[in-house]
């Protein structure tokens, strides 16, 4: 695809995965973000990627999964061994109310590529290849990006750049981002083996005596991919490497996905990482495009993702150099060691309990403000029908959930007083006390006669709970937590 056109809202360095579910839901918005890469075209690759409930939530929301569903393979359990013996079997669907999917799904990495470009095709998403950029110059308006494509530059004007990607680190290093990096000096091993018998759906971690060895399926050709410390016939070489960035944000100028955490890290969870990436920013992209909210916003994109990235790069860094050690010495405590990074990476919630926009004003302490919403199923009083809370209120922007029986008077003034300000970029929804709804009303630690008020984030996270229902409260925190502009 040619270049035709000179200003646009957003260019998206990098054709990764993440980055197109980033241009995806900015379509979702109706941002109309392009796409740019150096690559000629797409990479086939077959390289099996793991990914976890929350990705799938997301490509299930885009309606990618009944695609990608029959292209890999359902995974959803890790065993750890030493050599034969089973020290622990580890359930990765541990927490039923994380998401609409109970597994992770082990595929390959350009069926999901292949999936994505196809849906930002259908969605008229430009996408142009072979594009590299040659400079870059920002000020407080916007950027200009001079783009090079068959030996042609062009000069494009956008609001913002954001990178997942780029072929020149000069541009970056000029623009200011920095990185750190960890290093360990022995290289892996990647190979594909093919069991007489069939394989097992879940992944596998087995340590020995000089190493490790990490396997996880693939049932549609009956295969294991294999990341090792051992050379075997056939296997490629992997540096054991990982990076981080420092900062987020340089102006008009953002860093993401893989420049945002990178590296070899165990369970895939890099690519799960990038996809959160994309949840958290897109949305205030959107509404800061739309001169909805200020652009002091981004400030909490980085606050928020830093905190979880490095957190996930050091833990990683702990746990390979325990899988790593050499000598039947320390055996036992290296087995207990191992084992306690496993949890600590794969039991580890990810919230944002921590950032300035989680607002919590409630006696409840078990869902506060920060948390993902659960999603408890819910009997739809108005339809008649069971549902799941995500289901519920999966409309794009902020949903104001309230609970508790209330008057036909208070819920019909808080609508229409939400719907007048916010037209559609907040939704409310009521749930009142029943029988069939007990459940939800004792998670969040509410008896029949109680209300509470809980809002949304357009990425699923709770931002604000009250036990007062008063849409003012609603106003107060939009404006000056969210930087909200009617």
């Amino acid at each position: 695809m040619k270049f035709n056109t000179k200003n646009v809202d957003i260019i998206i360095v990098g054709a990764s995965a993440a980055s197109m579910v980033l241009a995806a839901q900015l379509l979702k918005y109706g941002i109309e973000p392009m796409v740019v890469d150096h690559r000629k075209g797409m990479s086939d690759t077959e390289s099996l990627i793991t990914l976890d409930r929350l990705s799938l939530d997301m490509l299930g929301r885009l309606g990618l999964m009944d695609t990608l569903l029959p292209l890999g393979s359902v995974c959803k359990g890790l065993t750890v061994q030493f050599a034969d013996q089973v020290l622990k079997q580890i359930d990765l669907t541990h927490d039923e109310h994380l998401s609409a999917y109970h597994y992770f799904l082990n595929i390959e990495q350009g069926k999901v590529d292949k999936a994505l470009l196809q849906y930002l095709g259908s969605k008229a998403c430009p996408v142009y290849w072979d594009s590299r950029i040659k400079d870059i110059y920002q000020d407080d308006s916007g950027v200009r990006v001079v783009m090079e494509q068959d030996q042609s530059s062009h000069d494009i004007k956008s609001k913002w750049v954001v990178f997942s990607d780029c072929e020149n680190d000069h541009i970056l290093t000029r623009l200011g981002f920095d990185h750190k990096s960890w290093v360990i000096p022995q290289q892996l091993y990647c190979s594909k083996i093919e069991p007489n018998e069939l394989v097992d759906c879940d992944q596998r971690l087995v340590m020995m005596s000089d190493g490790f060895m990490f396997a996880k399926s693939d049932e549609r050709t009956n295969r294991y991919h294999l990341l090792s410390s051992t050379k075997s016939d056939g296997s490629s070489s992997k540096n054991v490497i990982g990076s981080v960035a420092l900062n987020y944000l340089q102006q008009r100028c953002i860093s993401f996905g893989r420049l945002n955490v990178d590296g070899l890290f165990l369970l895939d969870s890099i690519i799960n990482l990038h996809f959160q990436d994309a949840a958290n920013l897109s949305w205030k992209l959107a509404f800061i495009i739309s001169e909805k909210m200020n652009k002091t916003m981004l400030s909490s994109y980085e606050v928020e993702r830093k905190f979880l990235a490095m957190r996930v790069y050091r833990k990683s860094y702990w746990l390979l150099n325990v899988l790593l050690y050499k000598g039947r010495l320390f055996s036992k405590l290296r087995q207990q060691l191992a084992l306690k990074s496993l949890d600590n990476i794969l039991f580890t919630e990810y919230n944002y309990r921590r950032s300035e926009l989680s607002l919590h004003h409630s006696l409840s302490k078990k869902i506060v403000a920060g948390d993902r919403l659960p999603n408890f199923t819910v009997y739809d009083e108005k339809s008649g029908v069971d549902t799941s809370l995500h289901e519920w209120v999966k409309k794009s922007g902020f949903v104001l959930l309230l609970l508790g029986s209330l008057s036909s008077y208070l819920r019909f003034n808080i609508g229409q007083g939400i719907k007048k300000k916010y037209t559609s970029y907040m939704h409310v929804y009521y749930l009142p006390y029943s029988s069939k709804n007990e459940h939800v009303f004792k998670a969040f630690e509410m008896k029949a006669e109680q209300h509470k008020m809980i809002l949304i984030r357009p990425d699923g996270y709770i931002g604000f709970i009250n036990d007062v229902l008063n849409a003012s409260l609603v106003d107060t925190y939009m404006e000056e937590l969210m930087k909200w502009r009617y």
